[in-house]
């Protein structure tokens, strides 16, 4: 048993949640009608390893729920690290950060993990909106598929609408 949990918190610790931000705003740039398909599926063959990762470390399933959650709370640290060092310079800098966060997690960390359909994807993205909504106080997010956020874009019909 020892070495099966010595095993789970070493692939913990090859992990990067800063992996998953990486390029955050070149990806928001193209979260467009035209643009958010081709960037969806760079996005994601960025983040494969970390998934790859996350897969070889994954517990038995009893243990699934606290893994789970060591991986939300890197993955909010994460970002909570990245707004502390920011530096803004008003409160509207401040929340425009954290709604252009909101928008990368839903647009593309969430429908990441979701496209995985690994054992521990569904608890995984419950456990993110959980300590998300507890890292930052003012923000409620929700997962959402790639299919589901690609069908909200309006498509132009022959060129015409």
């Amino acid at each position: 048993m020892m070495m099966y949990r010595q095993y789970i918190i070493t692939g913990m610790n090859k992990m990067n949640a800063a992996e998953l931000f990486a390029e955050k705003q070149a990806y928001l740039d193209r979260f467009h009608a035209s643009g958010y398909p081709a960037a969806f599926e760079d996005y994601q063959s960025q983040v494969r390893a970390f998934f790859d990762i996350c897969d070889s470390a994954c517990p038995a399933e009893e243990n699934v729920e606290d893994f789970c959650q060591k991986i939300a709370e890197q993955i909010c640290s994460c970002a909570a690290e990245q707004k502390k060092q920011a530096g803004f310079h008003s409160e509207r800098e401040e929340e425009a950060w954290q709604r252009n966060c909101n928008l990368f997690m839903v647009a593309y960390v969430f429908p990441a993990i979701l496209e995985c359909r690994n054992s521990y994807y569904k608890p995984l993205v419950k456990a993110i909106e959980k300590t998300w909504a507890k890292t930052f106080k003012s923000s409620k997010i929700k997962a959402a598929t790639f299919e589901t956020i690609n069908s909200g874009f309006h498509k132009k019909i022959l060129g015409l609408f």
